[in-house]
């Protein structure tokens, strides 16, 4: 049985999971740009992100989401 929890209404996606990834990614990216003294703490997070997402979902295929997103975004 699969459960859908909706963390934050105003941005909830069911759809293509390479939309999570480059949304997250750009939120980051943009405050990094309107927080200039935090960016590397920015950057940081987004990579620590993707690598999670790359181990953690590996097995069903979350590298070709990566690349989607980039081409994407």
């Amino acid at each position: 049985m699969r459960v859908v929890k909706i963390l934050d209404a105003e941005v909830a996606w069911f759809g293509d999971p390479a939309f999570d990834i480059a949304f997250l990614l750009n939120h980051l990216a943009l405050k990094a740009v309107r927080f200039p003294e935090r960016s590397r703490g920015y950057v940081e997070l987004g990579r620590q992100f993707l690598q999670g997402y790359r181990v953690r979902l590996a097995s069903i295929g979350a590298r070709s989401w990566i690349l989607r997103s980039a081409r994407s975004s």
